[in-house]
């Protein structure tokens, strides 16, 4: 039996009129005023208790989606009544974790003090259920795709099958993109296929084909683990769903473009209920005419340099990022696992005012959300942008996973930690859009050296470690540095394919054919089946013009890939000097 589902992914954000030469987004509304209970009146479910839950808890409490239980009856809502005030009360449902009075979002889902005081009056005064005719109707909710029919569906070829045991599982599943032409996309919507066991999601592209291979390594669907590969949100959009979200319909001209040939990757946040549950996701992709602005873009801070030590109930992690043009905010997402407590985002301008993007004082890694400001946030040049977090990794902090606590450093498993804040923001124009998309490539490879070099302070013998900062050194013309790191990791790990690769490349590009080829041999023999190393070593053949062995690599080349042109385009003009020194008298 299929399972209707009504999960859909809210994607990068509305805009309409333009002012000052920024396009301003469009405000959803903020929480409803409600009926103001008077202190003498007993509160009733169907006038007083009904329109909160029907309003702010109905999107999940009901049949078919995530919540274990509806709330659009009063016989449920009374045999929770207690469950409902303790929730209420200590804000843990509805779900919602920033701070109020520090920075202003849509779509709050965030209860009045007086609705909170109205159910708790409601339950100590015996949860009466009230005269039939003050129920209102119950909110309706369209069944299967929300905005339509969409222009292309993808689905799962296969389904996965969740194990009923164990804690939560992020599964990455891939699906490729048949398009054969840029599509411009104005919304997203994810049909799950098991609503019962998915808490979350979000959608990146992957244009380089790299969770292919992960995917294939793995004999299920999919591929676990929290960091999908290579994969990225597309420029400017982050695409995130969370229970609850309504599907948006962005303007002609905005959203984000769905290039041909690149891989959709759907993680899902997965949940086991106690049995298998099959679960066949589906994306519903919505289509317009116009090509989108290409104004917007992800401002991310990160720190990959985290290292917490046990027992440490408040371990702090800061990082920043200057502004070289204005920007409007649009939105912003925080991201930590469970040892994070304390988010605080704050935009420090240039004449020394503060102004509080985001404050989050109990962070729950189950809970996570992207939050759009109800205005665009003006900030301009010279702007510092700062996030600094809290984490707990104390026997007292109730979310942390490890009993006793254990040392956690950064990585991209829920048992490792993380600290990042995403930003959409919208530039003035591409001379702007240059300036800052530059400054941040800088930024992020200072936090990629950053987190490279502390992993190596701990384990002076990681020789990915080693790999990766010196592809971050190779970047920043630091060759002394890349050509250090990139030998000690093949010194440390003898058998490190990746390793010798990317060294032999070095020293091809450096001009060290020797060095090449030693290194290209040494990969053929870890890994006979890599038709790029015998395209390299035949370039390096051919660089010491030795022509007849570079035509024999690049043969090689061709034999494990029939289709690798560059190997193809290589033989032929080796063939062709083979040629006019045969033809010479």
């Amino acid at each position: 039996m299929t399972t209707r589902c009504q999960w859909p992914v809210a994607v990068c954000f509305i805009f309409s009129t333009v002012v000052g030469g920024f396009p301003v987004a469009v405000s959803l509304g903020a929480d409803q005023p409600g009926r103001i209970q008077p202190v003498d009146e007993i509160p009733t479910f169907n006038r007083d208790i009904a329109p909160i839950l029907f309003e702010n808890c109905a999107s999940c409490h009901r049949p078919g989606e995530v919540a274990p239980f509806s709330l659009l009856d009063y016989k449920n809502a009374k045999r929770r009544a207690s469950q409902i005030v303790d929730v209420t009360s200590k804000r843990f449902m509805p779900p919602w974790l920033p701070e109020p009075g520090y920075g202003d979002f849509v779509s709050q889902r965030r209860l009045a003090d007086y609705q909170i005081k109205t159910i708790r009056r409601w339950v100590d005064h015996g949860a009466v259920e009230g005269d039939p005719n003050d129920l209102p109707p119950a909110p309706k909710f369209t069944p299967g795709w929300q905005l339509g029919e969409p222009d292309l569906v993808l689905t799962l070829p296969k389904p996965y099958t969740l194990g009923p045991d164990g804690t939560d599982v992020f599964r990455n599943f891939v699906i490729p993109n048949p398009e054969r032409q840029p599509r411009y996309v104005r919304a997203i919507e994810v049909r799950p296929g098991n609503a019962r066991i998915v808490h979350h999601a979000n959608i990146r592209v992957d244009p380089t084909h790299s969770c292919r291979a992960l995917d294939i390594a793995e004999p299920d669907p999919g591929f676990g683990g929290m960091l999908p590969g290579k994969a990225q949100f597309p420029p400017g959009a982050v695409l995130i769903w969370t229970p609850g979200r309504l599907p948006i319909m962005e303007q002609e001209g905005f959203g984000w473009v769905l290039e041909p040939g690149v891989d959709l990757v759907l993680q899902l946040h997965l949940q086991p209920t106690g049995k298998p549950e099959m679960i066949q996701p589906s994306i519903g992709f919505f289509f317009g005419q116009t090509p989108p602005t290409p104004l917007l873009l992800a401002i991310q801070l990160e720190s990959h340099s985290l290292d917490i030590p046990a027992g440490v109930k408040d371990h702090q992690v800061k990082s920043s990022f200057k502004l070289p043009v204005a920007v409007q905010a649009l939105g912003i997402y925080p991201h930590a696992h469970y040892l994070g407590k304390q988010m605080r985002a704050i935009a420090k301008l240039p004449d020394g005012s503060q102004k509080w993007l985001l404050r989050i004082n109990d962070w729950d890694f189950n809970w996570q959300d992207e939050y759009r400001f109800s205005e665009p946030v003006l900030l301009p040049k010279g702007t510092v942008i700062s996030m600094d977090y809290l984490y707990d990794n104390s026997k007292d902090n109730v979310r942390n996973i490890n009993h006793p606590p254990i040392r956690v450093r950064y990585g991209p498993r829920s048992s490792d930690e993380m600290g990042g804040l995403s930003m959409q923001v919208l530039v003035q124009n591409k001379e702007d859009l240059e300036v800052i998309s530059r400054d941040l490539w800088q930024y992020g490879l200072g936090v990629e050296i950053e987190g490279f070099q502390a992993r190596l302070k701990v384990e002076p013998k990681d020789y990915q470690a080693h790999n990766g900062l010196a592809l971050a050194f190779l970047q920043t013309q630091n060759f002394r540095g890349a050509f250090e790191h990139m030998e000690q990791a093949v010194n440390i790990n003898p058998d490190f394919t990746g390793g010798h690769y990317n060294l032999g490349t070095m020293y091809l590009r450096a001009g060290q054919f020797k060095r090449a080829i030693m290194q290209f041999e040494r990969v053929i023999e870890l890994n006979p089946g890599l038709a790029e190393a015998y395209n390299n070593l035949g370039i390096a053949y051919a660089q010491r013009n030795e022509v007849e062995k570079s035509i024999t690599e690049f043969e090689r080349a061709i034999v494990v890939n029939p289709d690798y042109t560059e190997a193809r385009n290589n033989l032929g003009r080796m063939r062709a000097i083979l040629g006019q020194r045969k033809n010479q008298p």
